[in-house]
Order: C-alpha cells, then sequence, then structure tokens
C-alpha cells in the first residue's frame, strides 16, 4: 500500500492506470475515421450543396466550408485538450465535474446524450425518408425500372419509413454491442467506400461536358426545366448574392452542424491509444 501511494505521489498521470478494465485499441486513424463518420460523407457531405446553396445563393461553397473549419478547429482542439488531459470515458463530464461542478456536469452531459439521440433518430429516419428515394428515383429514371420508383414512393410513405427505420435501429444497435476492434474494421471499410464514392462524384462532374449538366437536368426535371429554373426561383424571392460578409455567417451558422461529431472521440477517450497525442492529432486530420 505505502509503495503504491508513494508511485501514485511521484506520478502524476493518474489517468493511466489499467483497472478500468477497457483495451486501448484506438490510434490515430482510428481516432479519425470515428471522427469522419460521426461528421458523415453522407449527410453532411451532400449539406453544402443544399441547404447552403439553397439558402444563401451565390455564395462560395468552398468560401463557407473554409470558414466553418477555422471556427470548428478551435473547438476540435477544446475537445481533444479535454480528452488528453482525462483519458477516460466521458472525459468532458469528468473534467467537468472535477473542476466546475457535478451537478452542472451531470446536466450538460445528460442533455447532450438527449439531443444526440434525437440527432441519431432523425439521421435514421432521414435514410427512408430521403436517401433512399432519392437513390431509387434517380436509378429507376436512369434505367427507366418502374420498380425502382415504386420503391422509392413506398420507402417515403409512413409505413416504409416505419419498417426501414427499425431495420436500421436493429443494425445500429448490433453494430454498437460488437468489440472495438469489430466495430474500428467496420467504420474502416465504411470510410474507404465513402472515400471512393466522393471520387466518382467529383470525377463526373469534371469529366463531363458544360452543357451535359443542363441536359441531365431536364431529363429528371421535365424538358425545358433547367432553363426556367433560376428565373422562376428569382420571381418567388431568391436573391443572388456574393457578398463575403453572406458567406461568412453562412459559415458561422452551418459550419458546427457541416462538421458535427468531430469531437465524439474525445467521449471514448478511455479507449485511445495514447490520449495525449492521439486525439489531437485525430482532430487535426478531420
Amino acid at each position: 500500500m505505502a509503495q503504491a501511494e508513494t508511485t501514485i505521489s511521484g506520478d502524476r498521470r493518474l489517468y493511466a492506470r489499467k483497472s478500468s478494465g477497457l483495451v486501448r485499441t484506438i490510434g490515430v486513424f482510428g481516432a479519425m475515421v470515428f471522427g469522419v463518420h460521426c461528421i458523415s460523407l453522407s449527410s453532411s457531405g451532400l449539406i453544402p450543396y443544399s441547404w447552403v446553396a439553397g439558402v444563401w445563393p451565390g455564395s462560395s461553397i468552398i468560401g463557407v466550408l473554409t470558414v466553418a473549419m477555422i471556427l470548428c478547429l478551435f473547438h476540435a482542439y477544446t475537445y481533444a485538450a479535454i480528452g488528453a488531459t482525462m483519458p477516460r470515458s466521458a472525459a468532458d463530464y469528468t473534467l467537468a465535474s472535477r473542476t466546475l461542478s457535478a451537478p452542472l456536469a451531470f446536466a450538460a452531459s445528460w442533455t447532450l446524450v438527449i439531443f444526440s439521440a434525437m440527432v441519431a433518430g432523425a439521421l435514421i429516419a432521414w435514410i427512408p425518408s430521403s436517401a433512399l428515394p432519392t437513390l431509387m428515383q434517380t436509378m429507376g429514371i436512369v434505367f427507366n425500372n418502374q420498380g425502382f420508383l415504386d420503391f422509392a414512393a413506398w420507402s417515403q410513405s409512413a409505413t416504409g419509413i416505419i419498417v426501414i427505420g427499425t431495420i436500421c435501429t436493429i443494425i445500429t444497435f448490433v453494430t454498437m454491442i460488437l468489440p472495438t476492434r469489430t466495430i474500428l474494421r467496420i467504420l474502416e471499410v465504411g470510410f474507404f467506400l465513402g472515400l471512393l464514392a466522393w471520387v466518382v462524384i467529383y470525377f463526373q462532374l469534371g469529366t463531363a461536358a458544360p452543357d451535359a449538366f443542363p441536359a441531365a437536368w431536364d431529363k429528371f426535371m421535365g424538358a425545358g426545366s433547367y432553363a426556367s429554373r433560376i428565373e422562376l426561383a428569382k420571381q418567388n424571392g431568391m436573391v443572388i448574392n456574393p457578398n463575403v460578409a453572406v458567406m461568412t455567417l453562412a459559415g458561422l451558422i452551418m459550419g458546427f452542424w457541416i462538421f458535427y461529431g468531430y469531437y465524439i472521440p474525445t467521449f471514448f477517450a478511455g479507449e485511445v491509444k495514447q490520449a495525449e497525442t492521439t486525439l489531437i492529432a485525430g482532430a487535426g486530420l478531420r
């Protein structure tokens, strides 16, 4: 006992102990992959091309993302520092309860849990209500397949959302209870598949002729739709404003939502190898 007390007093790194039973299996790449998936290459990847472009027409998407990234870097570093200071599970709660107030820390942590559950539920509902219909409608039009179009319509119905949402919820639950190493492998496969999908998208956009997009738009939306779309939007109140201040405002408002999730690895800092450096490095890579 005396030797243990001497060791503790001589080495202040109290949170390096292994008595919790958790195995530190997540390295820099694993922490980055976790963060990228929490940001989401799919839903958050589409936000700049839908909400940002629709709400702030004329603003530079690259500019909006740059402003958002700079602001989020400060928040990401703060959470990475919290995880490095308290390399335990629920690092934010542990630090706040010991430095500020335990009741306040519990209230903040519990509120985040509720909010995260709402976000997860909304994303699961987004799959049958938006993601699948968009995919199946596109495939149905391209391949002239009525079955795909019917499935897209069904997935948006109340029955489709409940059935597909329930299946996605069960898959999510089963995945969550798997060992950490298995979850890492699944996320790594998804990470590379997501990157490959974006490479294909940008390759198609970069190699297509300038007049290919209007023709493709008219194929989906009807002949002459592309030529009249912008004028119709202006008639209904759309104002194109490339002002830098407006672009900055868009980055301020949408930044956290676009990059939401990059700080999640801090919550399981107890399973991160050398959390003092891994979390900060992973935050920078994200």
